[in-house]
């Protein structure tokens, strides 16, 4: 870590080994050797893994041989066979879980230390690629130019999804946040004790949980803003849609504030496959009969 701590390397980040300290706000309790983090995000003191905000994620293990390695580059499918380093696959895969958990992103990027080697992987919706194995110790040319640019990275291209933006404290839309969920089921738009149960909803999502505003354009009326906490509902793995969901408050009209269940998922791209959000938009507009 000590080694890669340079401005000239990333002049914006931070290295730093977390790991014997789990992430007190996740419920998985699972830590990771290390990762790189944005200067005013980094555990310096606390050294406690923070999947929230993590920027890439870092794994070692001792042994630059075949029974510590993730992927069997002698075989045409890569996938290990042996069960310590399917496990190790698994071990690593769930660490990135753990980040798309935690963040809203497009890909991730992993660091793997196998002893004078490494192999760099990149992990998405649709699954992972990772570099051959090379040793960075003979080649450390190839390792430094691959941390310099990802530090000069734009956020999209570090795969963050750009249409969710961090709510931090102190904000304006922070604190509007905590003013409605502590309002009584008088003040809200929705009287109801159905609204009052979402109101309630939304006010639990808000504990011990990052906030979120996300922007969802809408065809026909623009960019719509939702503001979020922790997730209603979150679907297991990493490979596929994805899907989350969320009660969210509504900020789109400036005089009326509402509450919305949100769902965001991946969308599956096929040709004849009908977009979920037409279909709803038919539904709600009623149209062609009741």
């Amino acid at each position: 870590m000590a080694a890669l701590n340079h401005e000239w390397l990333l002049p914006n980040e931070r290295v730093v080994a977390t790991p014997n300290k789990a992430d007190s706000t996740s419920d998985s309790r699972k830590k990771i050797d290390g990762g790189i983090y944005p200067r005013e995000h980094a555990p310096e003191e606390s050294q406690e893994t923070r999947w929230g905000y993590i920027e890439l994620s870092i794994e070692c293990k001792t042994m630059s041989g075949a029974q510590q390695d993730t992927f069997d580059e002698d075989n045409e499918d890569p996938e290990p066979t042996a069960g310590a380093r399917r496990s190790i696959l698994g071990q690593i895969m769930t660490y990135s879980i753990l980040v798309f958990d935690n963040q809203h992103r497009t890909h991730h990027y992993t660091l793997m230390i196998l002893g004078d080697s490494s192999r760099i992987i990149r992990w998405d919706r649709s699954g992972v690629v990772a570099t051959k194995k090379f040793n960075y110790v003979q080649n450390a040319l190839m390792l430094a130019q691959f941390l310099w640019r990802f530090a000069r990275m734009t956020p999209t291209q570090r795969g963050h999804d750009t249409t969710a933006v961090r709510v931090l404290p102190g904000s304006a839309e922070y604190k509007l946040m905590d003013e409605y969920a502590s309002m009584t089921s008088k003040a809200t738009s929705s009287k109801s004790s159905v609204g009052d149960h979402a109101r309630q909803s939304f006010k639990k999502s808000l504990v011990d949980a990052p906030r979120w505003k996300l922007r969802v354009d809408d065809p026909d009326k623009g960019p719509q803003y939702f503001l979020v906490g922790k997730a209603d509902f979150k679907a297991s793995g990493l490979a596929g849609r994805g899907t989350r969901t969320y009660v969210a408050l509504d900020i789109s009209h400036r005089t009326r504030r509402t509450l919305a269940y949100l769902k965001d998922a991946w969308r599956v791209a096929h040709l004849n496959i009908d977009q979920e959000g037409d279909i709803l938009k038919v539904l709600n507009n009623n149209e062609g009969g009741g």
